[in-house]
């Protein structure tokens, strides 16, 4: 109870006044509930009873109320996405939205599945990543709202986004066409040690950045990324 982050003061109207902790203790027992009706988790006596503890399940969709299968550790032959640890520790988790969230696990997925190495004659090799609309809402099931968050998490540092060389800030791009060409896609890279930081303070600097000049922007001082724009090139040239 300790670890949840939740709003729990009593928010009324009624004759019956609950503390904090009853409601913390009512929104854990509740998300609980949900992860075992997805059979994400199962109760060790009876079905909505976690006050002995639980047992968690596989996360692939393959356990059932039925058949209840163990978590484990995956191993490196079945795909997995990895999360840094950070992202729990220095409170990302309960900073960010559910919508970013979403599109963040769908970029920990491509760069570890789909990447391509760049820049290697100019430093360290940099892995970029990009998705396309029918592979983001067909593979990931996510629509527009997600996706635009590339903007957040650019601007809180947790990825780099590269634009193409002529598109726009706006995100319209110069002498547009109907063209699914992947160039027309932004590419994404992981910033370094982007969770090692505060995730409120430096949430809080953004928001209110976003809120007084109408725009993503990154905190001041932030690092700078590596490449901000690219363009395509044949391989003549």
């Amino acid at each position: 109870m300790s670890l949840s982050a939740s709003i729990t003061q009593h928010a009324g109207p009624g004759i019956q006044l609950a503390s904090e902790d009853v409601n913390r203790r009512r929104q854990i027992t509740e998300a609980l509930k949900t992860l075992e009706s997805m059979a994400l988790v199962r109760a060790n006596i009876k079905p909505g009873r976690f006050s002995t503890g639980l047992q968690l399940l596989c996360e692939n969709g393959t356990s059932t109320d039925s058949s209840a299968i163990p978590y484990r550790v995956p191993n490196d032959i079945e795909p997995y996405v990895e999360i840094p640890v950070e992202f729990f520790l220095r409170g990302w988790v309960h900073v960010l939205t559910n919508s970013e969230i979403a599109a963040l696990l769908m970029w920990f997925d491509r760069l570890k599945y789909s990447g391509t190495m760049v820049g290697a004659e100019e430093g360290d090799p940099l892995t970029v990543t990009f998705v396309t609309g029918d592979v983001k809402q067909g593979l990931y099931g996510l629509g527009r709202e997600a996706y635009e968050t590339h903007q957040t998490l650019d601007a809180y540092q947790l990825l780099d986004v590269i634009r193409p060389e002529k598109r726009y800030d706006s995100g319209k791009w110069e002498g547009y066409s109907n063209d699914a060409s992947d160039l027309l896609c932004h590419r994404v890279s992981l910033a370094p040690a982007g969770f090692d930081r505060d995730a409120g303070e430096i949430v809080e600097d953004v928001l209110q950045r976003r809120d007084t000049g109408g725009y993503w922007a990154r905190p001041m001082f932030s690092t700078p990324k590596r490449f901000d724009r690219f363009r395509m090139v044949s391989g003549d040239e």
